[in-house]
């Protein structure tokens, strides 16, 4: 598989009054719009260019700007402007949440726009009732602590 990452502004600086927030977060949203309906530039002129032009899977671990990513995504899909098989939203809350949702895991978990949601803590999976993979960093880490490096 292969992976383009395409970088967009922040919904909310860390901060940043909720007034404020309103014209940066539909700031962002139309950046993300373009950035889900465009093929990338380094797939640009190639012969399965079309193929790359909404992505297949969208992964986000919480931030504000990542639900912008998930609603903008499930818009294109209900107003089929985008392939149904496409866009597929999944969203891990962070391993940093183990008794409630953060903001971004409520929005997801009450609007139900992910295709997958799942935590990183056993006591939240218990509370909110969706699967545990585990702490990822901590597996992530542990794994990497086991690679020879090669020569």
């Amino acid at each position: 598989g292969t992976y383009d990452t395409i970088i967009v502004p922040r919904a909310r600086k860390v901060y940043q009054s909720y007034v404020s927030s309103i014209y940066t977060s539909l700031r962002s949203a139309l950046d993300i719009l373009v950035a889900l309906t465009t093929i990338p530039t380094q797939r640009a002129g190639t012969s399965n260019a079309k193929g790359f032009q909404y992505p297949h899977v969208i992964v986000t671990n919480g931030p504000a700007t990542g639900f912008i990513v998930g609603l903008m995504a499930h818009i294109l899909k209900v107003l089929y402007l985008a392939p149904q098989e496409r866009l597929r939203v999944v969203f891990v809350e962070t391993w940093a949440r183990t008794h409630n949702l953060g903001l971004t895991g409520k929005l997801f978990y009450w609007t139900d726009i992910p295709d997958v949601f799942v935590v990183q803590s056993e006591k939240l999976s218990k509370v909110v009732s969706k699967p545990n993979i585990g702490n990822v960093n901590l597996m992530w880490a542990q794994s990497r602590r086991h690679c020879k490096p090669s020569k």
